[in-house]
């Protein structure tokens, strides 16, 4: 655990406690994933779950909840390899889709999400204490038709078109206001 500490204080990755680690690796041991060094320092790690979709759906998905590589060993592939080999044990326990969630001012992890194949699912306003988020998902081989990207890519760009709309009455009433 104490390998985590170095990781935990990055600006760039998402302060959890001890408890929220301890929980996600023994409900999930098998979806924690860590990658070290030859010196043995921790190069990058993955917290992982699967769960069921929301009720009266039938399909079973995983969720990446966290997702961190030490800022040593950024841009050499160490997060693309720990998604791959999670979405690996999805593809063999048959999940519908991979899910997780992304700061929307994050864009270095945005790129690498889109360029392994995820796509914004939904926009998560106010997600974060001091940031909006994205759902992000990744269709998997058992949904064929792409059921699981349905319906949520429309709220997107509802959200955005209000949010420019919303912007641009209050740049417009500043404008009339100070004239």
């Amino acid at each position: 655990m104490f390998k985590f500490n170095r990781l935990a204080w990055d600006p760039f990755i998402e302060d959890y406690n001890l408890s929220f680690f301890v929980t996600k690796m023994l409900q999930f041991p098998m979806l924690s994933q860590a990658v070290l060094a030859p010196n043995e320092q921790l190069m990058g790690y993955l917290l992982g779950e699967s769960d069921k979709a929301a009720a009266g759906d039938h399909q079973l998905y995983g969720h990446v909840s966290v997702l961190a590589v030490d800022s040593e060993y950024r841009r050499l592939g160490v997060g693309s390899k720990l998604l791959e080999r999670f979405h690996q044990l999805m593809e063999q326990q048959q999940k519908w889709y991979v899910s997780l969630y992304v700061r929307m001012n994050n864009r270095s992890a945005m790129r690498l999400y889109e360029s392994l194949g995820y796509v914004k699912y939904s926009w998560l306003p106010n997600f974060y204490p001091d940031d909006h988020g994205y759902s992000l998902r990744l269709p998997l081989a058992t949904d064929v038709a792409g059921k699981t990207l349905q319906g949520q890519q429309f709220i997107i760009k509802f959200y955005f078109i209000i949010m420019h709309v919303m912007l641009l009455i209050r740049a417009v009433l500043k404008f009339v206001l100070r004239h």
